[in-house]
């Protein structure tokens, strides 16, 4: 696996241009673009310099200092959720250049990645809940860690930690006023043919996107497989380099919006190599792991 997963890199890191810009800008109209915002509440503050240096020789404009004003589980399971709904997101859909936080979301799979964000939403609007029924609890435990430093100013009303914290998802599309034509017609055409050129480098960026993640995957496994660490023994195996492929290869087809049938190939092959494979034998059975391992 280790030999070939080279080889084909080499084939897949820099996708050729062959498609026309208008055929790729179509790649955008097999999804929604989509952008995620997650609200929440800032728990870093900045600390004037003077509150915490004596030295007058120090040029304090030199020196940042800033205090974190709360820990607590409930804050860092509501991190935590964010993080998953940007992996979940970045998994299903395909993340774009377009603007910060821009999802092409395939139509294919547009319902269950929807239904997906609102199970998010109730998660974190849940967490958010508990962490307002502790606020006075995380405010009176802040004031005795941070002492002089605390600051009641710095934390919100309980019902705006309610508010606060959640999963905003907007439709986005990019598109030339059609007015524009019968203003002047030339640079109606002009920002348009702008436009296809910049989805269309948009779509290459994305199919090397894509080139790249299974690669990258097909890379740690096969480390994973023939590595060893000190003294000789095989590296830790562990699920996840099992369960990052599989996930790929699931959401492959509706993600695969410019058509790349040259990954596609490799994906079929990918397919093919790890089919009845599991984690679990791949630790224990160390010539399965081997036969595996020169695919």
């Amino acid at each position: 696996m280790a030999t070939k997963a080279k080889t084909k890199s080499k084939q897949t890191s820099t996708p050729a241009v062959l498609e026309a810009p208008s055929q790729l800008a179509k790649s955008f109209e097999r999804g929604i673009c989509l952008r995620l915002t997650l609200g929440g509440v800032g728990v870093h503050r900045k600390i004037a310099t003077r509150e915490v240096m004596e030295n007058s020789d120090i040029d304090q404009d030199l020196i940042h200092v800033s205090k974190e004003i709360l820990e607590c589980e409930e804050y860092d399971e509501i991190q935590r959720l964010h993080r998953e709904v940007k992996t979940f997101l970045a998994s299903r859909a395909l993340l774009t250049r377009l603007q910060k936080s821009y999802y092409l979301v395939p139509t294919e799979s547009f319902k269950e990645i929807w239904e997906g964000i609102q199970a998010y939403e109730q998660k974190i609007q849940d967490a958010a809940n508990r962490l307002a029924n502790t606020w006075d609890a995380v405010i009176a435990d802040a004031k005795k860690r941070l002492g002089p430093l605390f600051d009641a100013a710095d934390y919100p009303a309980r019902e705006r930690v309610r508010s606060a914290f959640y999963v905003q998802v907007r439709p986005y599309k990019q598109e030339i006023p059609t007015e524009l034509k019968t203003l002047d017609a030339d640079l109606f055409i002009k920002m348009k043919t702008q436009l296809e050129e910049d989805y269309a480098q948009e779509a290459l960026e994305l199919r090397a996107m894509l080139r790249h993640n299974i690669m990258e995957r097909v890379k740690h496994l096969a480390e994973r497989l023939t590595g060893t660490r000190k003294g000789g023994k095989p590296k830790v195996f562990r699920d996840t380099a099992i369960a990052h492929i599989e996930d790929f290869l699931a959401y492959f087809d509706p993600r695969n919006v410019t058509d790349d049938n040259q990954l596609k190939g490799v994906v079929e092959q990918i397919r093919k190599t790890m089919k009845g494979v599991d984690a679990e034998t791949l630790r224990d059975d160390e010539k399965f792991r081997a036969s595996i391992a020169k695919e």
